[in-house]
């Protein structure tokens, strides 16, 4: 039997790729990359039979591994048929900022022969769709929810629509009074008719209104009058029932950030000048990109703006909620993550996993000299021998200056270009002082 687990809250650099494992902590699968919680997720079997290894790993490559024993304790026969509900709290510590907290949930019965089952909480999904202020205008940032189960890609008679969602939790029914609000269910635009109690009534597809050509009235005859013919009934067909058709799905491939300047950089919250600037300076030098898979759409549809997104759990796919923020987007690379050398490239814009707007970096004004910050950096020979350390200067200068065994030095240096010949020297950011101008900024840093 499966079993449910919630992650709480991850206080780490976001987003972590979550994985389960089995009890020895090997053959673990992918579940998502999330960065919104709290998350929940199913470990199917044979995972949930005995112990479950939960992995956590963040874009700094920082690692967790918290095991989750779910094993129920048998209770003595009793005369009552109580149900008991233990929640064990895991409060793990991600090296090395990362706290996750973890609630898998058991329902063990105690029957009268000790019989105990363990029956797993599901908890509903919601979906989010963005509203727009007629047929023709483009998607607002603003929407409403409503749960899976009662209407995700079509809208559903009866089906409740929600103003909040709060912890997986949907509030505050809308008050639609009967009027009619232009939504967004699976990428296409519908009109919905709503009533005082948040219940959809009706709705039609959206179709933009088209402006209507006026033609000159030509001489109007006087007619000849003529016998009306009897009007035969028009026998009105009943329609049938519409069968609902089962999507399938597109995978793609978005970047979140890079090392660059010898610092991990995540763009998502950035402009979407900066996002361009930052992503091509991480391919000079190429280093590696950070990437997320596994992220979906609607075969049925085209990706662009107003577009659901979705995950795969299991092979099922389920709408995703929780993905915000400005991501590198490559068509032409999948596979693989976006590549410079890949055009066209796009800065795909999400509000709570709908794509709002893609703008093509020939659209995005020229990024101009990417200059890496001055740092202070402390430079450490642990050898027993001399080394060498080389390092670029504020001004663009680049220095070489030897390190005797077993001392230290501080320095002003552009972030990242630090190096060493020779020996085993450390070369490590100062905690203390940052920002600089000079090497005389970072004195005693270390």
């Amino acid at each position: 039997m499966s079993q449910f687990v919630t992650i709480q809250s991850v206080t780490a650099n976001t987003p972590v790729d979550i994985y389960y494992c089995n009890s020895g902590g090997g053959d673990c699968q992918f579940v998502a990359s999330v960065a919104t919680f709290p998350f929940s997720f199913y470990v199917p079997s044979p995972y949930s039979e005995s112990t479950i290894v939960i992995k956590i790993e963040d874009t700094q490559g920082c690692i967790d591994e918290i095991p989750i024993d779910i094993t129920p304790t048998p209770t003595p026969n009793v005369t009552k048929t109580p149900t008991m509900t233990p929640t064990p709290s895991y409060s793990p510590t991600l090296s090395p900022t990362q706290t996750p907290s973890m609630t898998p949930t058991n329902s063990p019965t105690t029957s009268n022969t000790a019989t105990i089952s363990s029956t797993p909480t599901a908890t509903p999904l919601v979906v989010f769709h963005p509203t727009a202020d007629s047929c023709s205008s483009p998607l607002n940032l603003t929407g409403y929810y409503t749960y899976i189960s009662e209407a995700n890609l079509v809208p559903v008679v009866g089906a409740t629509i929600y103003q909040t969602l709060l912890n997986g939790v949907l509030y505050n029914p809308l008050n639609g009074g009967g009027n009619t609000y232009i939504i967004s269910f699976g990428g296409t635009l519908y009109q919905v008719v709503i009533d005082s109690q948040g219940k959809i009534v009706s709705f039609s597809l959206c179709v933009p209104s088209t402006p209507t050509q006026t033609q000159t009235p030509s001489q109007t005859q006087t007619p000849t009058q003529s016998e009306t013919p009897p009007q035969t009934p028009t026998q009105t067909e009943t329609p049938s029932q519409t069968p609902t058709v089962t999507p399938s799905f597109v995978e793609f491939l978005l970047s979140y950030g890079a090392t660059i300047c010898g610092s991990e950089i995540n763009w998502t919250s950035k402009t979407k000048e900066e996002v361009k600037c930052d992503f091509i300076e991480a391919f000079d030098p190429l280093v590696e990109v950070d990437g997320n898979a596994g992220y979906y759409y609607n075969s049925s549809t085209t990706l662009g703006p107003g577009s659901q997104l979705y995950y795969n759990l299991f092979g099922i796919f389920f709408v995703n909620t929780t993905l915000t923020g400005k991501y590198v987007y490559g068509p032409s690379t999948y596979p693989a993550n976006p590549d410079i050398s890949s055009p066209p490239l796009y800065v795909m814009e999400i509000l709570n996993g709908v794509v709002v707007a893609i703008t093509n970096f020939d659209d995005i004004s020229s990024c101009g000299t990417y200059v890496c910050p001055c740092l202070c950096y402390y430079f450490e020979n642990q050898d027993v021998v001399g080394s060498t350390i080389q390092y670029t200067l504020c001004d663009g200068s680049v220095v070489g200056e030897p390190l005797s065994a077993g001392s230290k030095v501080e320095r002003c240096i552009r972030a990242g270009s630090g190096d060493f010949s020779g020996g085993v020297t450390s070369i490590q950011p100062c905690s203390s002082v940052t920002i600089c101008t000079d090497s005389v900024d970072c004195g005693g840093c270390s």
